[in-house]
């Protein structure tokens, strides 16, 4: 299967000088924990998670007419649509990301899939599962080894 066949919505994206509240309101209304920044071509220039906003934002004490652009993030990790899925999975492994962006041949935003969609998609395909196991594995590891390295070190 190709992974364009997994995008389930129409494409939600704003501009980068949406401000952050318009954006969070988009997230509510279509209930989903991310937004695509794109360009006047619909090529993609970042992303802004719900998480961004708490960390990057309302921690800082920022204000909601903040330009989403301040805060988003701005390496998009993309795959064409025409990629199979597992080619997806990889890469989501690799970057150690959780939603990836699908493109067409322009760059052009067709979609966002999920690690989630990839879950749905395993349960239909079964073989499916070995790869998201070892990216599961994969994040595991990488924050234990964070973990370790904050660690104070007592010894005298």
């Amino acid at each position: 299967m190709v992974i364009g066949d997994l995008i389930k919505r129409d494409l939600i994206s704003c501009s980068p000088d949406t401000k952050v509240r318009d954006v969070a309101k988009l997230m509510k209304k279509y209930d989903i924990g991310g937004v695509v920044i794109v360009n006047e071509h619909n090529q993609p220039l970042g992303f802004v998670t719900d998480r961004d906003i708490v960390v990057r934002l309302i921690s800082e004490d920022g204000s909601l007419d903040t330009k989403v652009e301040d805060i988003m993030t701005r390496r998009c990790i993309r795959i064409k649509y025409y990629a199979d899925c597992g080619e997806a999975m990889r890469t989501m492994g690799a970057c150690q990301v959780r939603r990836i962006m699908v493109v067409d041949d322009e760059d052009k935003v067709l979609g966002v899939v999920s690690l989630r969609d990839l879950v749905l998609y395993n349960k239909t395909y079964p073989r499916v599962n070995i790869t998201l196991k070892n990216i599961s594995r994969d994040s595991t590891q990488k924050t234990k080894v964070q973990e370790a390295l904050r660690v104070d070190d007592y010894r005298t």
